[in-house]
């Protein structure tokens, strides 16, 4: 695997598969000292290491849920076992675990460090405990989510804003924790799998094979890459702009959904006009427009128009406008898939759906706002088509 150095002079190389697969780190890092190469950080994905002369060693990992002492220590080097390396796992919820790796040349006369198989698949059960409890709150938490996102989806209004507005909770949180939850699971497999061996009487082996377990670490980092990106992604586009505000685009070049001129029947004097869309971080195109006119009397004409990813959410949003209307009256018409008609404030408010778009009109003039039907119809074929 690649190595790359830092300002300190460290080496760093990515590790063979996670901390919890202690066999194959003390089999990775006897090899490592026949290059010169020594152990002085562990991470979750890395080692940090230090050169020096090649040297015949051989390594082994005691777990602990607590700090060694200095005696507990002098202990482990009067037998022979030099403490090179302590590391705290940066897992578990509920408690600290601490591997501590020695070292000793390969072939001294020294004891093991662990004789009896039994007692050291137990000293491993902190691993499978600290794995489940995590692997338990973390599935607990995905409930959770599971029964927020089916109370969101049942009200109208929170399903619209879900929908529509991007909230990125719904995207990026369930994601967090499936993926920690399926670390969690590996750990405890891993734990497992050290503690079975043991049952059985058989010790650890300490020349475990590692180098085709490489490409799983490599997976392993890449998808902690990946999610990083992909939670950096939802949480910068939450609102991607598209375009505006600007003004309303001339006829010739780009059609616009609805002019006020034509709800007026003729042409009126603009005092302000102005275009916008943006995209939301669940991929919702959202667009409005405006337009204002006259002196006395002072109307307008706003439409707010939503373009769904998919046709089976046009409903939802249409569900969840209609859900902050006082009443309204449902129209039949053939070109739409659905209209609805309401008046409030001396304002015409019209809600219609087609296919993957989703129109809501509100219109302050003396024309009939149902006859922005047709046109609305005749601009969203035109854009379906010409996707």
């Amino acid at each position: 695997m690649s190595d790359w150095t830092g300002r300190d002079g460290v080496i760093y190389r990515w590790l063979p598969d996670g901390p919890y697969h202690i066999d194959r780190l003390e089999s990775w890092f006897t090899d490592l000292a026949a290059e010169g190469l020594y152990p002085v950080g562990l991470g979750i994905a890395r080692a940090a290491l230090r050169r020096d002369a090649p040297r015949r060693v051989q390594y082994r990992c005691d777990v602990r849920t607590r700090l060694l002492t200095e005696d507990e220590l002098a202990l482990f080097a009067g037998c022979g076992w030099k403490m090179v390396l302590r590391t705290e796992l940066s897992y578990g919820l509920f408690q600290s675990i601490y591997l501590y790796f020695f070292e000793t040349e390969e072939g001294a006369p020294v004891p093991e460090v662990h004789t009896d198989p039994m007692e050291q698949a137990e000293s491993l059960r902190c691993l499978s405990r600290a794995a489940a409890k995590d692997l338990g709150v973390l599935l607990a938490a995905i409930g959770l989510e599971v029964l927020l996102v089916l109370r969101t989806f049942a009200d109208p209004l929170r399903r619209f804003q879900a929908l529509v507005n991007g909230y990125v909770h719904f995207s990026v949180v369930p994601l967090v924790w499936l993926v920690l939850a399926a670390f969690a699971l590996s750990r405890w497999r891993t734990a497992q799998r050290l503690r079975r061996r043991l049952a059985e009487g058989q010790p650890l082996d300490h020349h475990a094979p590692y180098r085709r377990r490489w490409r799983y670490g490599t997976m392993e980092v890449g998808w902690r890459a990946a999610l990083i990106a992909v939670l950096a992604a939802l949480s910068a586009a939450n609102y991607l702009p598209v375009r505006g505000p600007v003004p309303l685009p001339p006829e010739e070049t780009e059609p616009p959904l609805l002019r006020l001129e034509q709800l007026e029947g003729g042409p009126v004097e603009v005092r302000d006009e102005t275009a916008c869309d943006l995209r939301t971080a669940t991929g919702m195109l959202v667009g409005r427009t405006y337009e204002s006119a006259g002196t006395d009397r002072l109307i307008h004409l706003e439409i707010r128009w939503y373009e769904a990813p998919f046709r089976w959410e046009a409903p939802y949003v249409a569900d969840g406008l209609l859900s902050k209307w006082n009443g309204g009256e449902e129209l039949e018409v053939p070109v739409m898939d659905e209209a609805w008609l309401t008046e409030e404030n001396g304002a015409q408010r019209l809600l219609v759906r087609t296919g993957r778009y989703v129109f809501q009109l509100s219109y302050t003039g003396a024309g009939e706002l149902t006859n922005a039907l047709e046109p609305l119809a005749a601009w969203a074929q035109a854009r379906e088509a010409s996707q």
